[in-house]
């Protein structure tokens, strides 16, 4: 029962978080700080990933040398596959953070140079 709704589980879990930063984003509006947080969040989370996915890494390693003594290549076999998908997911998961970090910070930079133009545009005309 509980694998026929995960993806329903999975869309609700993605769906908060959305929910989550786009109320970060509004309520922080003012000088469109929101973006700046958010983006803030992104780069220290891809960061921790990114020492997780390294992690990953060698553990898969520690894992071959702990099941060498072993003689069972399945276990060996199983282990491996396991964290592979588990890294792949993770690396994938870091790249989508940073690249969104990445986009938030350079929505930000824009927005904030277009209102700063725009207030410096409108105090030259209203003394000319």
């Amino acid at each position: 029962m509980f694998l026929t709704g995960k993806k329903m589980i999975k869309a609700a879990i993605i769906g908060a978080i959305v929910l989550l930063c786009l109320l970060i984003a509004l309520l922080r509006y003012p000088g469109f700080r929101g973006l700046r947080w958010l983006a803030t969040d992104l780069f220290v989370a891809g960061g921790i990933n990114v020492v997780l996915c390294l992690v990953l890494g060698l553990g898969s390693s520690a894992i071959k040398d702990i099941t060498a003594g072993v003689d069972s290549a399945v276990l060996d076999s199983v282990a491996g596959e396991i964290l592979g998908q588990l890294t792949t997911g993770v690396v994938i998961r870091t790249a989508i953070m940073v690249v969104a970090a990445a986009a938030l910070l350079v929505v930000y930079c824009l927005l904030k140079n277009f209102v700063q133009n725009k207030k410096a545009n409108a105090t030259e005309t209203y003394y000319d």
